[in-house]
């Protein structure tokens, strides 16, 4: 087999635990849309843009490495590291968004 294509097989292999959640993130919005619109859909765009930019940057370094091109590497890391940011965020969002204001309970 191809040596990149070897590394590629292993860096995804390490990336399965991540990739899992992100897919049972995306599950578990589908699941509960109809009950929660606005935060599943949050969740869903959320837990989608992790697995795609896991995968970029999986794809992205393995080409790195084959062409030899390390001045790219920490490129590629500051912008998948924002993008994985923006969305761990609005999962956080997703949290708390639908929620009312709290009841107010009386004081004793």
């Amino acid at each position: 087999m191809n040596q990149a294509l070897l590394q590629l097989i292993g860096q995804v292999g390490y990336a399965i635990p991540f990739l899992l959640v992100y897919l049972l993130g995306i599950v578990l919005a589908a699941i509960n849309m109809r009950r929660a619109f606005l935060p599943s859909l949050v969740t869903l765009l959320a837990s989608g843009i992790l697995i795609l930019v896991s995968i970029a940057r999986i794809a992205l370094q393995t080409l790195v490495i084959s062409y030899q091109q390390y001045s790219y590497s920490s490129t590629i890391f500051m912008i998948t590291n924002a993008i994985q940011a923006i969305a761990l965020s609005a999962l956080v969002v997703a949290i708390f968004l639908g929620r009312g204001t709290p009841s107010s309970t009386p004081s004793m």
